[in-house]
């Protein structure tokens, strides 16, 4: 892990441990880095926030090309109470 990116998931975890409202817009911007682990942390952050503001970011996540990744989204994702749609509604 290079260093500029360990700060970057340390930034994710912190503001997932002080969650609320005022997280999510920089957590939606981490969910968008480049590395990984950095966007894995933003969405297991993002679903800690109890913010129903991550959601839509969220579900735009759901086709991120890292399958881990993928399934924090979808995790955090449940935690704030979405399902996905089904055919019909």
């Amino acid at each position: 892990m290079q260093d500029k990116e360990g700060v970057r998931v340390e930034v994710a975890k912190a503001l997932g441990n002080i969650a609320g409202e005022a997280t999510v817009a920089p957590l939606v911007h981490l969910l968008k880095d480049k590395s990984e682990l950095v966007r894995r942390e933003a969405a297991k952050a993002l679903g800690d926030s109890k913010s129903q503001e991550a959601i839509v970011p969220l579900q735009e996540a759901l086709d991120d090309p890292d399958p881990q990744t993928r399934y924090a989204v979808l995790d955090s994702l449940t935690r704030l109470g979405w399902s996905p749609k089904k055919d019909g509604e």
